[in-house]
């Protein structure tokens, strides 16, 4: 049995809708009550008007079973993500978010709020990238107010990841840690979140980046602590290559003195995604953490 239909229906009845005020237009009247009987699904392009039909008047559209969303609705983070990647300027950003706040205005979709408010925090870092930023904040806030992560928040975390500096990622590095705790790794990509490990790598970019040690130090303490279920090879390459620099920076050099041969392994495998990173993570820490072995 299919349950979209009995959602809208009881969220129709709720509203005090007839029938019609959603089918109309849309499909015929008889196709509709066995849609709302369970009996056959629909397209979620049907399904997306019938909750924009609805949504105007809801108060509390995070309260709505998340079965009753689109199939393929976009992902918070989605529209600035494209942006990102076209290396687009503030300008742009502060367009998307108009368009997300009038989209917000209609649907009362607190996704959409929310990633009007990533648009802006990127204007703003792109427009003044060492004052204070609002929209980044109240996005921050917004995850740490949340008992439990769903999907939209790892979504949002995701995103927000590349806007913070080296302390503030460890900070909700920590509460995405708590949260994935409460989720299981199907669980975890089923809802698409980015895998542990990689995520890992990319918040010791931020904190090599920085040259923070008190964060990197952090990071792999907790690094440490992962028992890690995926195949991808890169994070355990990138741990094995985080310990042996902080072995080496507290004063045992012969740490990395294993590292050339690990990479001629790695190089075998023909594959560079693998070892480029790795090979540009140790010539960074080699020049943060042993200068005086720069050649």
């Amino acid at each position: 049995m299919n349950e979209l239909g009995p959602a809208i229906k009881r969220l129709r009845e709720w509203r005090g809708y007839p029938p019609k005020q959603l089918y109309d237009g849309v499909m015929s009247r008889t196709n509709y009550a066995r849609f709302e009987r369970g009996i056959i699904d629909t397209s979620s392009s049907h399904l997306i008007v019938f909750l924009r039909r609805l949504a105007p008047m809801l108060r509390n559209w995070r309260q709505l079973d998340a079965a009753m969303l689109p199939a393929g609705t976009a992902a918070p983070g989605a529209a600035v993500a494209r942006l990102r990647r076209q290396q687009a300027g503030a300008s742009q950003y502060r367009a998307l978010a108009a368009v997300l706040a009038a989209d917000y205005r209609h649907t009362r979709d607190p996704a959409r709020q929310r990633e009007q408010w990533l648009a802006l925090a990127w204007a703003q870092r792109l427009n003044e990238p060492a004052a204070a930023n609002p929209w980044r904040q109240r996005l921050l806030t917004d995850l740490f107010q949340q008992s439990r992560w769903f999907e939209a928040d790892f979504q949002l975390a995701d995103a927000l990841f590349p806007l913070l500096d080296a302390p503030t990622t460890w900070r909700l590095a920590q509460r995405d840690l708590a949260a994935r705790s409460d989720n299981s790794v199907a669980a975890l990509s089923n809802i698409g979140a980015i895998p542990t490990g990689d995520l890992f790598v990319s918040w010791f970019d931020r904190a090599i980046t920085e040259r923070d040690w008190p964060v990197y130090q952090a990071l792999l303490a907790a690094f440490n602590q992962q028992d890690f279920n995926e195949w991808v090879m890169l994070p355990r390459v990138m741990r094995h290559i985080y310990n042996a620099f902080a072995q080496a920076a507290a004063g045992d050099r012969q740490a990395v003195a294993a590292l050339p041969t690990m990479m001629q392994a790695v190089a075998a495998l023909g594959e560079p995604a693998l070892s480029a990173p790795a090979e540009a993570t140790i010539a960074t820490l080699t020049a943060w953490l042993l200068p005086a072995t720069n050649s």
